[in-house]
């Protein structure tokens, strides 16, 4: 043996592999998003798990899962204490807006406070820098001047 490797011995092979080798990622697999979220964390709650057994509905268990169980319920009772939006089969029917809806809203609050203190053009430059949404002057001035927000 020569060389400066010729000093250090063949280390011997893992007995059990490398480990690392045996990590996959999500897009190896066929999930959908809201399956990559249970596959990756382990329910905490238990009682998440009655929720499948009866049945219902695979969104309503992800929203189960990201509030918490208690969380769940009380919304389950709050809604379900409504006839007004009780189906004839008993079953519970709501309509809930798109969570863009919100986004839109915090957007053009956000764009008229800035609006207010530092003029149009930082109000636009800040918007699309702070949350990633391109809007004009034009926009945030319709905006300005319908909706009224004590600071």
């Amino acid at each position: 043996m020569k060389g400066v490797g010729a000093r250090h011995p063949t280390p011997p092979a893992p007995r059990q592999g490398g480990g690392y080798l045996e990590i996959y990622t999500f897009s190896e697999f066929g999930f959908r998003p809201s399956e990559k979220n249970r596959a990756a964390a382990p329910e905490k709650d238990p009682r998440l798990q009655q929720l499948r057994e009866i049945g219902l509905n695979h969104i309503w268990q992800e929203v189960a899962g990201a509030i918490g169980y208690d969380n769940f319920i009380k919304m389950w009772q709050i809604l379900d204490g409504h006839d007004e939006i009780r189906r004839p089969d008993g079953a519970i029917l709501t309509a809930l807006r798109a969570y863009r809806a919100q986004k839109r809203y915090q957007r053009d609050r956000f764009g008229v406070l800035i609006k207010r203190k530092f003029g149009n053009a930082a109000a636009v430059e800040r918007v699309e820098r702070q949350m990633c949404e391109k809007v004009g002057s034009s926009h945030i001035s319709r905006v300005a001047q319908r909706v009224k927000i004590e600071t």
